[in-house]
């Protein structure tokens, strides 16, 4: 997905479907170990609406996309202009890590203009309504998002749109 550009053109209902994140960090427990192959590329969602992703897993880098990272200005943004109505993505194991609907984890990338709205996410740790965890200090970046009802249950780092940062 490097420098790869994708435009969603109409509105998705993932209804009666697990899915699988695009984009990983597999191979490592560790989100400060960057390896795998994360999404980098970037995603214009044109202000449509994803519904009803659903991911149930024991597995860390959880979201519509598990780990974005992106080598470009943090002002020029992976992931942008994407609503997603009722995700219900909850996290089965005893530890988590990087629980979020939209997003797993940020490294070094931008999230601008996009919301969660209703639904639940769930998981143990950095676990957020639309980033469970941003990782790269200040050079991962959330602008103009927002979470409208949706329920967030965590252990530690748990927020509303973040989780939780890291350096």
């Amino acid at each position: 997905y490097k420098e790869s550009y994708f435009e969603l053109t109409a509105d998705l209902d993932l209804s009666g479907h697990n899915w699988t994140p695009i984009g990983s960090n597999e191979g490592t427990a560790d989100a400060n170990v960057r390896n795998g192959n994360p999404f980098s590329g970037r995603f214009d969602g044109g202000y449509h609406t994803i519904s009803n992703l659903t991911i149930s897993t024991d597995k860390n880098y959880q979201g519509l996309f598990g780990y974005l990272r992106s080598n470009r200005s943090e002002n020029d943004p992976c992931i942008s202009r994407l609503i997603l109505i009722n995700p219900n993505i909850q996290h089965t194991g005893s530890e988590s890590e990087g629980i979020g609907s939209l997003a797993g984890v940020l490294d070094f990338a931008a999230v601008v203009n996009c919301a969660v709205e209703g639904g639940s996410v769930s998981g143990h740790n950095g676990v957020g309504g639309l980033v469970g965890t941003a990782i790269s200090g200040q050079n991962s970046k959330i602008f103009s998002c927002y979470n409208a009802g949706t329920t967030v249950t965590g252990n530690a780092r748990v927020g509303g749109v973040l989780g939780g940062g890291r350096s």
